[in-house]
């Protein structure tokens, strides 16, 4: 009787908190996706502890190989603490105050890494808080102020349809079924029928899986289902859960840079680019100073960041129509060989893979996030430096400073 008291109870505060709906919600499943969006959206804060497990088909079988945790302290736009357990080997963290993030795991001997705040949650695009396997979740672009159907749905691969429904966490909820833009793959977001807050997700990552097939890792498939439970909505959270500061004694990489302000590039523009060796496609070192005497495009990237898959047809387009009027692309990339080889294959890419396994190209570049772009003219000296994907229109404009003519 408490119990049920106590889920009555919740029930009546949640429609509440969003609004007060007391329907059973929208008879078109996108006229439901966008109710959950509008209602998940709506809230200033946002605490819940998520479980989670992977299942992966290999070689027909099917089993669960990890089951993780996770837990969310949200503050909208930008400020957030996840703390993620995959699997129960290692806890991953990230922390946003709204000016930097932070991230860091358990692994012994990696250092922290801090970057500059996203707009919003949904916006965020480092490793561990985008990669599904780790921090990332669908539930952010549903967290997000201003996100639209676009940043959750790729209508162009299936429609948006009704699923089972379920009920979480002693929760009713409807199913609503789409394809999710990034590694989400084929999506199935469970949202309260009555107050349309989501929470479940399931995803089968078909982008990551396909990569994986493409480099005969034997993988056909892999499903994700997460669980939220113990939300608690709108209600006041510690200053201290976003404090963006590494354990004592943890290395910390990188150094935040102000929002909306240009990250700052190793060395002064126009002055000498730092120097670097890499291992060529051949297998033999190549320096920054051999591309002496051509314009140099700089690409840091790795198969596994969504926004360097969005940025590399731009990297290729370069290379192709540039590559014999004296511009030399250098794809840096600290990944093994025969996976990076393997995702330009697949996707078509001809543009020589270099790679930098002990990460000098990288820490000479002051790269800690990815994709960073940087371009260098034909006496060595620094033009440009990027993070993240850029326009074409800029690229062209600082190629041309750097000395590239169009012909």
């Amino acid at each position: 009787m408490r119990s049920g008291v106590r889920a009555t109870a919740l029930l009546a505060a949640m429609a509440l908190a969003t609004g007060g709906c007391r329907e059973a919600g929208p008879a078109d499943p996108t006229a439901f996706l966008r109710l959950a969006m509008q209602r998940t959206s709506a809230l200033r804060t946002f605490q819940a502890r998520c479980a989670y497990e992977v299942t992966t088909a290999t070689g027909g079988a099917s089993e669960p190989t990890m089951r993780g945790t996770r837990t969310i302290a949200y503050e909208r736009p930008n400020r957030f603490r996840v703390v993620s357990s995959p699997g129960g080997r290692i806890t991953m963290t990230c922390i946003s105050d709204g000016v930097r993030l932070l991230e860091y795991s358990t692994l012994p001997g990696a250092p922290a890494s801090t970057f500059s705040a996203p707009e919003t949650i949904g916006k965020v695009g480092s490793m561990q808080m985008k990669h599904p396997m780790f921090c990332g979740s669908l539930l952010y672009a549903f967290l997000s102020p201003g996100a639209t159907k676009a940043d959750i749905v790729d209508l162009s691969k299936e429609p948006i349809t009704f699923g089972d429904d379920v009920t979480v966490d002693g929760v009713r909820c409807r199913t609503v079924k789409f394809y999710a833009v990034g590694d989400y793959g084929h999506a199935e977001v469970s949202a309260g029928a009555e107050d349309g807050l989501v929470r479940r997700i399931r995803y089968d990552t078909e982008p990551l899986v396909k990569a994986a097939a493409a480099q005969s890792r034997g993988l056909s498939n892999m499903s994700t289902v997460e669980t939220y439970s113990g939300i608690r909505m709108n209600q006041a959270i510690a200053a201290s859960q976003f404090e963006a500061k590494a354990p004592a004694g943890m290395e910390t990489q990188g150094a935040p840079a102000p929002r909306d302000e240009a990250p700052a590039p190793p060395v002064a523009l126009g002055q000498r680019a730092p120097g670097f060796t890499v291992t060529g496609p051949d297998g033999k070192p190549v320096r920054l100073a051999d591309f002496r005497g051509k314009v140099v495009f700089l690409d840091f990237w790795a198969t596994w960041c969504p926004p360097c898959r969005e940025s590399l047809p731009k990297t290729q387009k370069l290379h192709k129509r540039f590559g014999a009027k004296g511009l030399a692309v250098v794809a840096i990339t600290n990944e093994d060989r025969a996976t990076a080889e393997a995702f330009c294959k697949k996707n078509g890419y001809s543009f020589p893979v270099y790679t930098d396994g002990p990460g000098t190209a990288s820490l000479a570049f002051d790269v800690y996030g990815i994709p960073t772009f940087a371009i260098v003219d034909r006496a060595g000296r620094l033009v440009s430096y990027y993070v993240g994907p850029q326009p074409p229109e800029v690229i062209a404009r600082d190629l041309v400073k750097a000395g590239l003519v169009s012909r």
